[in-house]
């Protein structure tokens, strides 16, 4: 849900961020995109290791 706000924050910082950086709106969404994804992807990735290591140590126990 925080996700989603943030997102939606970007969306309307993303025009001021292409008149700096000059470049196109959809260049700059496109990067936020791209963060969005890794960010979620590296975030599933860790609660996949961290299950995996709960499950491992609570069985060994």
């Amino acid at each position: 849900m925080k996700a989603l706000l943030v997102i939606g924050y970007l969306m309307t910082e993303h025009i001021k961020l292409g008149k700096i950086l000059h470049l196109p709106a959809e260049i700059i969404l496109n990067l936020m995109v791209q963060i969005y994804w890794f960010s979620v992807s590296t975030n599933l990735t860790w609660i996949v290791v961290i299950t995996r290591f709960t499950e491992n140590t609570g069985s060994s126990g």
